[in-house]
């Protein structure tokens, strides 16, 4: 195997949808948002359908390609 083989893999985050209430939220979204962009916020709005994410990372000299999608729940 190549060194610089490239793969990808889709992730589907599943899970409670949210509510009006924001205590009541699962989160979802701030999971997603925390691992691909390294952010935080308290305030996220719900996700309407799906939303789509993605990060590169290297595993032993081998380029990861991540798709995240962040599913509002059913």
């Amino acid at each position: 195997m190549s060194k610089s083989e490239h793969f990808t893999y889709k992730l589907i985050v599943l899970g409670q949808s949210c509510t009006a209430n924001a205590h009541a939220a699962i989160g979802k979204t701030c999971l997603t948002l925390r691992y691909t962009e390294n952010t935080y916020s308290e305030t996220v709005k719900c996700t309407v359908g799906v939303d789509f994410k993605s990060r590169s990372i290297d595993i032993d000299e081998i380029k990861v390609r991540l798709n995240i999608f962040d599913t509002a729940g059913q």
